[in-house]
C-alpha cells in the first residue's frame, strides 16, 4: 500500500514497497466492518488507535470519515403512500357493500325458493283435483250417452202409446147432457142402468164398462162435460 502523503508513520504498521505490515500480536487478529463507504479496523492499540486504518480505494478510518446523517423523508413518497391506502380502504368499502348486497339477494333467493316450493305443491294438488274432474266428466259423458239412448227410446215408446190410445178410442162411447154429480161416485154402476133405460135397449149380458169418466176440467160457468 503507498503511504499517504502527510501522515506520519503510526506504530504497529510497517510500509514497504510492495505490501502493508502490521505489526499486532498474534492472538488478536483484526476485523474490520463496512460502514458503506469503507472498511475500518476494531482492533486498537495500547493507544486507543486503531491498529491500521487504509485510505486508499474508499477505505477510511474513524477518524477521516465524516459525521453520518440520517436519509431524507421524500414528500412525494409520502403522499403517493396516503393515496394508495386510500384506494385500499375504498376498495374494501366498496366489498364490504358488495358483500351485504349478496347477502341479500341469497335472502331472497332462498325466500323465492321457498315460495317455488309452495307453488310446486299446489300444482301437485291442481294435478289430482284435475285427474279427478277428467274421471268425473268421463262418468258424465258415459251417463249422458245412456240417457240420451233412454230419452230416444221413451221418445218411442211415448208415440207408440199414443197410437195405442187412438186405436183404443175408437170403441169409446161420448154421452152428452148427463147433469154434473148425476153419477155420484160410482160412474161404471150408474152407465151400466143408465144406458139401456136411454136407448130402450136390453143388453144381456149386461154392458161393462173397463172406464168411465168425465172428459175436461169442470167448467166454471155450469156447462155440462161430456
Amino acid at each position: 500500500m503507498r503511504p499517504v502523503p502527510g501522515e506520519e508513520p503510526r506504530p504497529g504498521i510497517q510500509r514497504g514497497p510492495a505490501r502493508v505490515g502490521l505489526a499486532r500480536g498474534p492472538a488478536s487478529p483484526p476485523r474490520w466492518d463496512y460502514n458503506g463507504t469503507g472498511l475500518r479496523g476494531t482492533e486498537r492499540g495500547a493507544a486507543g488507535m486503531p491498529d491500521a486504518c487504509l485510505s486508499g480505494r474508499g477505505l477510511l478510518c474513524p477518524e477521516e470519515r465524516g459525521p453520518t446523517t440520517a436519509p431524507k423523508s421524500n414528500p412525494t413518497s409520502a403522499m403517493a403512500d396516503r393515496d394508495q391506502l386510500a384506494t385500499i380502504e375504498r376498495i374494501l368499502q366498496e366489498i364490504t357493500a358488495v358483500s351485504h348486497r349478496i347477502e341479500g339477494m341469497d335472502a331472497s333467493i332462498s325466500s323465492l325458493m321457498l315460495e317455488t316450493k309452495s307453488i310446486r305443491a299446489d300444482i301437485a294438488g291442481f294435478h289430482s283435483r284435475v285427474m279427478e274432474l277428467e274421471h268425473c266428466v268421463e262418468t258424465l259423458q258415459t251417463h249422458m250417452s245412456t240417457a240420451q239412448d233412454r230419452d230416444r227410446d221413451l221418445s218411442y215408446l211415448r208415440s207408440k202409446v199414443t197410437d195405442l190410445e187412438d186405436r183404443s178410442r175408437r170403441d169409446n162411447i161420448c154421452l152428452l147432457g148427463i147433469p154434473e154429480n148425476e153419477e155420484g161416485t160410482d160412474i161404471q154402476a150408474f152407465l151400466s142402468s143408465a144406458i139401456p133405460k136411454l136407448t130402450s135397449l136390453a143388453f144381456e149380458p149386461p154392458v161393462e164398462f173397463q172406464r168411465a169418466n168425465r172428459v175436461g176440467p169442470k167448467h166454471q160457468d155450469g156447462a155440462l162435460r161430456p
